[in-house]
Formats: structure tokens, sequence, C-alpha cells
């Protein structure tokens, strides 16, 4: 679902009008009742009217959007297999290594760049038509939108029908 709100986001967004409707208001916290803060929405407005800053807003999106599909499953499949005595099996899925690397680097500094190959003695990291070896270390390791819902796809159908 998250995937799916982004790519509607970037490929269906008005931009122009969301800044217009959010023009002059503010998004207030609330405590019992009472709100605490509140934050005025025109800086956000300006910044979806400017194209520049309007990509960067959208490419942290994604960024955000993928870091909750792919590393946040990872992490709670990872998590849920270990705690139920099944992380030696979750380490069997085929697709194990490629989604460790895709989540690692996700997870760990930007551009999307491998930075490194562990365990050394693995020969390639394979899913679907992807795979990784060891001389990608140093390059971007990007998935297209879809691929990302496809590989969490993946992780929950492994899930369902391999962990108990």
């Amino acid at each position: 679902m998250t995937a799916l709100f982004w790519l509607v986001l970037r490929e269906a967004c008005n931009a122009d009008l969301t800044a217009s409707v959010i023009r002059g208001r503010s998004f207030g916290f609330e405590n019992k009742g009472t709100i605490v803060a509140s934050l005025e929405l025109n800086r956000l407005a300006d910044a979806l009217e400017d194209v520049r800053i309007r990509q960067v807003l959208t490419n942290n999106l994604g960024l955000l959007l993928k870091h909750a599909l792919v590393r946040d499953s990872f992490e709670v499949v990872k998590t849920y297999a270990k705690d139920s005595g099944q992380g030696q099996k979750f380490r069997t899925w085929a697709a194990y290594d490629f989604a460790r690397f895709v989540r690692n680097t996700l997870s760990h500094g930007d551009q999307a760049i491998l930075h490194r190959w562990t365990p050394t003695d693995l020969a390639a990291a394979t899913w679907r038509n992807r795979r990784l070896t060891q001389g990608d270390v140093g390059k971007p390791l990007i998935l297209e939108p879809a691929e990302y819902v496809l590989l969490q796809d993946d992780l929950y159908a492994f899930l369902e029908k391999e962990l108990t």
C-alpha cells in the first residue's frame, strides 16, 4: 500500500493544486484536545511550487517509503524468524541475500551504493531476474519502484508459506 501511494504521488499528484490547498493553513499537534504546537504549511506550499525543490521532496518521500516497504519489512520478518526459532530457515530463502543487500543499502549511507559484500565466500545474490556479485560493490543498487513492491510481496509470500 505504501509503494502504491508513492507511485500515485509521483505520477498523479498535482503539486500546484496541493500547494494552493495547503497555503495559509497550519498543521497542529494536540494533547488532550489542546493544540500544543502548530506548523505553518506555507513553506511546504512554496517548496511544492518550485520544480527543483519538488523533485527533492519527491525523491526523499520515495526513499522514506522504500525504507518502510523493504527495510522495515525485512527487519520484521527477520525478528519474527529469530524469535520463533526459524532464523536459519529464513536465511535459506532463495532471495535472502539479495533482500539483505537491498535492506543494507537502504539503511547505510546515501546514494544507494552497495558498500560491502558479506559473506565474502558468497558468489552471487539473486532474485527474480536480478543478480548481484562482488563486482557490484561500490555501484548503486537501485530497483524500479515496482521491484520494491515485488520484493516485499516475495518476502511476505515466504513468510506465509514457509515460516510457521
